[in-house]
């Protein structure tokens, strides 16, 4: 699936309530499939969470750059999603 990754950022806190660390990487980019829907046209920047150390993966890269999205497909309260995996470089 051919995407343009525009930037990436990590996080890194403390979730007070459950008390826990939260952690990722958080990938900024856009389809190369225009969307031409009736509320909508062009193309949508969307976002995806990775884990924390796929940040190291991007770093040195000049954005925005295209790359390849690998995904799977998971059911999400009884409705199919697209679980990000990561992304290659073409």
């Amino acid at each position: 699936f051919p995407v343009t990754i525009l930037g990436v950022s990590r996080y890194s806190f403390n979730d007070e309530k459950p008390n826990r660390l939260v952690e990722g990487t958080t990938v900024h980019y856009y389809s190369h499939d225009e969307e031409s829907s009736g509320e909508s046209l062009g193309f949508k920047p969307v976002k995806a969470n990775l884990p924390y150390d796929h940040y190291e993966k991007f770093k040195g890269k000049a954005f925005p750059y295209d790359a390849v999205l690998d995904f799977s497909l998971t059911i999400k309260s009884g409705k199919p999603a697209i679980k990000v995996n990561g992304f290659t470089e073409v």
